[in-house]
């Protein structure tokens, strides 16, 4: 999952701040003080952290060649995006931060126990973005189905979603290529092309082609 703008989480401000990489997050909840989150990271370069961005809890834990590992606190139970996807019972796999833009992977048990995050993360951040998503397929152990949004140009994105909300893959279609086109501000020509090369991109994913 892509978000964009999520600056309440240190680790995303800190990485737009300082325009660095920030990942590897590791968390400690004192049963003490269970309202309270103790977290690490680590950032590269080493020092990019300005000294008005460290504020009174965020230190500097440890440094090694190009990285240091920064810890802060946190209150819990803020809705971060992590936080999101933990309270349905998974574990983030990794979560990064690239120069103000935050990152997460995590495994969900099926299809609409993904739908069931996602629905939680929009409420609370409907800018969220899927760019990756892989399935396992319980019928052919170790085959993944895999496709990278990223793969797409904006052009290509902005048509395959205007088709598809328009209905033009639906049976019967709910709008043919020229009235896309038209809502695009394209011609049916152009609209073709982005299309087509948008669908082969997707195929290419599916069927694991060269």
């Amino acid at each position: 999952l892509k978000f964009s703008g999520v600056l309440e989480c240190p680790m995303t401000r800190v990485s737009e701040s300082a325009d660095a990489t920030a990942y590897t997050v590791s968390k400690s909840v004192n049963p003490n003080v269970p309202e309270r989150v103790a977290e690490e990271f680590t950032l590269v370069p080493a020092d990019g952290i300005p000294e008005d961005l460290m504020g009174e809890e965020m230190t500097k834990a440890f440094e090694q060649g190009p990285e240091s590992i920064y810890r802060f606190e946190r209150t819990a139970g803020q809705n971060c995006p992590c936080e999101c996807v933990e309270q349905h019972g998974y574990p983030v796999v990794d979560a990064r931060a690239e120069s103000g833009t935050f990152y997460l992977l995590f495994h969900a048990s099926d299809q609409d126990a993904l739908r069931e995050v996602l629905a939680t993360i929009r409420q609370h951040y409907p800018q969220v973005e899927v760019r990756r998503l892989v399935r396992s397929r319980e019928d052919d152990e170790g085959n993944l189905v895999f496709f990278d949004k990223s793969l797409f140009t904006d052009r290509q994105q902005e048509v395959i979603e205007t088709a598809h909300r328009m209905g033009y893959f639906d049976h019967p279609k709910g709008a043919n290529a020229g009235e896309v086109a038209a809502e695009l501000g394209i011609t049916t020509a152009t609209f073709t092309e982005h299309l087509s090369a948008a669908q082969r991109k997707l195929l290419d994913s599916v069927l694991d082609t060269e």
